[in-house]
């Protein structure tokens, strides 16, 4: 039987590996975006899109980034 201090130890390593697998997905969506941008001009801004949709920036941070502010 694990104590308290191990499953409090099992819980980080859980929380630390979804959070890795969605910035994995995060980061390959940006890689998709670029491999398929026809405008070098709007990467900031489709990358403040998936960052904002991912939760990982504000919208106000990806209006200013987008030149909506």
């Amino acid at each position: 039987m694990i104590n308290e201090k191990e499953r409090k130890s099992f819980d980080e390593i859980e929380k630390n590996l979804i959070t890795a697998k969605k910035m994995n997905g995060t980061l390959q969506d940006i890689i998709d975006m670029a491999n398929n941008l026809n405008n070098p001009a709007d990467f900031g801004v489709n990358v403040a899109y998936i960052l904002e949709r991912d939760g990982l920036i504000d919208k106000a941070v990806r209006d200013i980034v987008a030149g909506i502010a």
